[in-house]
């Protein structure tokens, strides 16, 4: 029997290896393909600044040679002094608008042909500004006014609005794409980051339910004998001893998860980015929350619902807006732990929509979670006192997820308007335990 029981915890320990290697490749391969995600959505966030900042100083150029000719003809036209400031401002600042574009096209080929045009013409326009200045306070005012006359001044300015426009235009359609881009990225690393906390959940769940039979067992056969030899001793603590590294690794895994989210939601420069990485985090907190109860339930594999979904309130109290008016209504309701995973998930979504989206335009509005333990089912129920969903709304990725943790819960999923707010009911058969 001794044998026996050696070789079964050394192929326990093999398989704890085995699962352990394959979750850490999996986790390192979704890690990889979310910095490249992520490094992608920067760069590309780098590049639409870049473009404003182009638009930017093209219309500078040609506002400040508007603001110098401007001041320019009220100098000659009134003969007042008081002209020449803003007449100085304006070529100034058209001078170092220049300096700015061709710091910032400078290196793009299909830029230069433009660049190489703009610069004499805008050089043109404020040589032939200083000369009427220059003759007009040499008191030679007629002839100030015939160089204004010449025209020169009015085809060099339609030449730089042409140019302008031009540049303006191709940064544009180059925005346009680079703002695709950006959006793609950032539902790309949306998907992986759900990929990831998905497979990882997985793996939990299975590793877990295993090991959890064995445990069972092995607490059978202790209890079935009176004397441990030192052998199943050292047997029993090599399993104990498995059992906390699984749930020290899966807790730091998780931290890990979480961290790299939070330093990403801190870098992303876009509103899409910087949503998608919240909710992931919310998510992956949710996972932990259960993780974090597993071990202080009834029994193997039983977590308290109340608790976790109290503690899942909380936290998403002090991380969005409007969480503040939160109200939990949950006792000690026991489940299995394959259930609360898919059940914690979809009480983050509801109550995350909830605090998002179903308060009043003033702010008003509060939001009620309820879970109870009914005899045929577990009914959770999110209800919130805003202006309610009304009609013409489309299902986003939260309410599809939450439709589809419904079905593996074989769960009845039921929503309504109210005359003040929305309700949505879920209804878990306890059979499906």
């Amino acid at each position: 029997m001794s044998v026996a029981y050696g070789a079964g915890l050394s192929g326990g320990r093999r398989r704890f290896v085995g699962r352990s290697g394959v979750a850490a490749a999996l986790v390192l391969a979704a890690f990889t393909v979310l910095y490249v995600a992520a490094d992608s959505l920067v760069r590309a966030s780098a590049s639409v600044e870049r473009t404003y900042r182009v638009q930017v100083a093209t219309a500078r150029v040609l506002q400040g040679l508007t603001d110098a000719e401007t001041a320019q003809r009220g100098f000659l036209l009134t003969r007042r002094t008081d002209y020449l400031a803003p007449y100085e401002d304006g070529r100034i600042s058209a001078r170092r608008a220049l300096t700015d574009v061709q710091d910032l096209l400078g290196g793009k080929i299909d830029a230069r042909d433009r660049l190489r045009e703009l610069a004499p013409l805008v050089d043109a326009k404020l040589t032939e500004l200083e000369a009427t200045v220059s003759l007009a306070r040499e008191d030679r005012w007629r002839e100030a006014l015939e160089t204004v006359h010449g025209g020169s001044g009015a085809q060099a300015m339609d030449a730089i609005r042409m140019i302008v426009s031009a540049l303006q235009a191709a940064e544009t359609e180059l925005l346009a794409g680079r703002e695709r881009r950006a959006s793609m990225t950032a539902l790309v690393l949306f998907g992986c980051t759900i990929a990831s906390a998905a497979m990882l959940a997985w793996l939990l769940w299975v590793t877990l339910s295993r090991l959890e039979r064995d445990i069972e067992n092995e607490v059978a056969h202790r209890r079935a004998v009176e004397r441990e030899s030192e052998e199943q001793r050292a047997a029993r603590e090599e399993r104990e001893w498995l059992l906390e590294e699984l749930k020290h690794r899966v807790k730091n895994s998780l931290q890990q998860i979480a961290g790299i989210l939070r330093l990403q939601l801190h870098d992303a420069g876009g509103r899409t980015a910087r949503e998608a990485l919240a909710n992931a985090l919310r998510r992956i907190m949710a996972i932990a929350r259960v993780h974090e109860r597993l071990y202080e339930g009834d029994g193997p594999g039983i977590v308290d619902a109340g608790d976790v979904v109290r503690s899942i309130c909380d936290e998403l109290s002090a991380m969005l807006p409007n969480g503040a008016g939160i109200v939990v209504d949950a006792s000690h309701v026991k489940m299995p732990i394959g259930m609360s995973i898919p059940l914690m998930l979809i009480v983050n979504e509801l109550v995350t929509n909830a605090c998002l989206h179903a308060a009043g335009p003033d702010g008003s509005g509060g939001v009620h979670v309820a879970l109870e333990e009914r005899s045929e089912a577990w009914a959770l129920t999110v209800s919130d006192s805003g202006p309610g969903v009304g009609a013409g709304v489309r299902d986003g990725l939260g309410v599809t997820l939450v439709k589809r943790l419904a079905r593996q819960l074989d769960a009845e999923l039921q929503t309504r308007d109210v005359r003040r707010g929305h309700v949505v009911q879920l209804l878990v058969p306890r059979e499906a335990a």
